[in-house]
């Protein structure tokens, strides 16, 4: 976790496809169950951070008798501390000017501070079809969460269409056949890299 503190942002790839041959580690699958997963994760890591800076700027008070923390740093951090235990993103609360300053001088670290960008990965055949039963309520599950970008992707379709490769002129005609069949689908992975 200390590793996605250091980022400037965050992918969350999510599985959106059924497949008995690809085991998922809940036995099951459930976009939204895991996407509640991974927050939580980030969430509990983010209240240890915020508790720890919270304790060290008190303690660093206590030494010095003439320092007194501002009623803005009790409310910021209290009302941080509440998104996080109901396992909500830090970029999910209302916040003033003046307490997005608080929180960037204090908190800078913190991991759902950080724009998220989401990509539900399909089945080839729901993302040639542009359609899968997971888009919906991962739409609704990510605005309920802080926002963020949601992706439709297929690993499998991009593996498919990366592997036709060889000399210009075979490449071209390999992918573009590939294409063709694909229903207009292209591949998304520079739109990932952008992030939008």
């Amino acid at each position: 976790m200390s590793h996605i503190q250091a980022v400037d942002g965050i992918f969350h790839c999510v599985r959106a496809f059924d497949n008995d041959e690809i085991v998922h580690v809940d036995d099951s699958i459930d976009a939204l169950r895991d996407l509640e997963t991974i927050q939580a994760e980030l969430c509990k890591k983010d209240i240890q951070y915020v508790l720890t800076q919270k304790d060290k700027r008190i303690k660093d008070v206590k030494k010095d008798p003439t320092m007194k923390l501002p009623a803005l740093f009790f409310s910021v951090m209290d009302k941080i501390i509440a998104l996080l235990e109901e396992n909500k993103p830090i970029i999910a609360g209302d916040w003033t000017s003046p307490e997005v300053e608080k929180i960037n001088e204090l908190i800078p670290n913190a991991i759902t501070t950080k724009p998220v960008v989401y990509l539900a990965n399909l089945s080839k055949k729901a993302f040639v079809n542009k359609g899968s039963k997971w888009l919906e309520p991962m739409m609704k599950w990510i605005k309920a969460h802080g926002g963020g970008v949601l992706i439709p992707m297929s690993v499998e379709w991009e593996q498919e269409f990366w592997a036709l490769r060889g000399d210009a002129a075979e490449e071209k005609t390999a992918r573009d056949a590939f294409l063709k069949s694909s229903n207009g689908a292209k591949s998304v992975l520079p739109r990932i890299v952008k992030g939008t």
